[in-house]
């Protein structure tokens, strides 16, 4: 272990004794699919999850830190995701997401490109920093505002092309072209194609069951730009024909209301269930005379100063430049050895 580790784990170990309280709650959704026969832009729920967490990571007098993971709980994939919430808090800094509109205190928070898709059984996290005045309260109703629905044909145009072929393989390319002036985001593929598919860039195999085959954005992709194409190149075997019925999958904007669960760890009972919507607020209100089980992760380092998140929101330095006063040295090599 380096001196910088060590002299980081002491510090953590040394504030055991200063928790920061932490309210963790848990919201259950559905995920939308195309209803038969009512075109692009109906859809009806169908089975499938996504809890949503909220936590308190960090709180002083101004202000505080806070933390959503978003855990996919269904056997399907959640394909560009993106939330809408109340908080009565102004965000004042934002990670791994990105604030797409904010009306008086609702939020609409949508996903970073990287982390647009959430695998089954999987997270996704992203944090922020908000402005505090009083006390703090975390959001008890979520809308799932996008998932993924079926395209029209006229929104896109595929092509295959076979750039080689040999006797014990195969190179090919297919080419995913955007003909709207609006972003493609989140965009899945779906195809019969009678080959093994062995290499793939520029894209993830999600599926493939009985030459069906399910391909998905990589993390640098999930947008294809307007009137814009997208590559897609493969490596394989056993080529017995072109692909044929294309499908092409995004993002599409939703409003779908959900149940929130307050958890509150005690001794005795202390969990609640409200069924709030955003557009139509009905909530029972959660026990609250329950004490809050305390929550801190001493193993976050922003900007990987050494320092914990949670000890330099202690001392006052920025958990996000390594060099808060700009003097050229950092902030753990002044707390160490007392340079000011």
């Amino acid at each position: 272990m380096n001196k910088k580790r060590f002299v980081s784990l002491f510090l953590a170990l040394s504030m055991l004794t200063s928790y920061i309280p932490s309210n963790v709650y848990a919201a259950e959704t559905t995920q939308l699919t195309q209803e038969s026969g009512t075109g692009d832009t109906d859809y009806v729920a169908s089975s499938g999850a996504l809890d949503v967490n909220y936590e308190v990571t960090g709180q002083w007098e101004t202000g505080f830190n806070g933390n959503v993971t978003l855990t996919n709980t269904s056997d399907s994939k959640v394909e560009g995701w993106e939330i809408r919430f109340e908080l009565p808090h102004e965000i004042t800094n934002i990670w791994n997401a990105q604030i797409t509109k904010k009306e008086d205190n609702t939020y609409t928070v949508k996903n970073a490109g990287y982390n647009a898709n959430i695998l089954p059984k999987e997270s996704v996290s992203f944090g922020f920093t908000a402005t505090l005045d009083g006390e703090i309260q975390l959001p008890t109703a979520t809308d799932l505002t996008s998932s993924a629905a079926e395209n029209s044909k006229d929104d896109y145009s595929v092509e295959y092309k076979l750039t080689n072929d040999w006797q014990t393989g195969y190179n090919a390319e297919i080419i995913i072209t955007n003909n709207t002036d609006k972003n493609l985001e989140g965009w899945h593929l779906e195809f019969d194609y009678d080959a093994k598919i062995d290499t793939i860039w520029n894209a993830v195999i999600d599926k493939n069951e009985n030459n069906h085959y399910s391909i998905s954005n990589s993390d640098y992709n999930s947008v294809i730009a307007p009137n814009s194409s997208l590559t897609i190149g493969f490596l394989g075997h056993d080529l017995n024909g072109e692909p044929q019925n294309f499908v092409l999958y995004s993002s599409k904007n939703a409003s779908i209301p959900v149940s929130v669960v307050t958890n509150k760890p005690t001794t005795e009972t202390a969990t609640e269930t409200t069924t709030a919507s955003l557009d139509n607020s009905e909530s029972t209100t959660a026990n609250t005379e329950t004490d809050v089980e305390d929550i801190v992760d001493y193993s976050i380092d922003s900007d990987f100063d050494g320092l914990p998140d949670i000890f330099e929101l202690h001392i006052g330095t920025d958990i996000h430049n390594e060099d808060t006063d700009g003097d050229k040295i950092s902030d753990y090599y002044e707390k160490i050895y007392g340079i000011t």
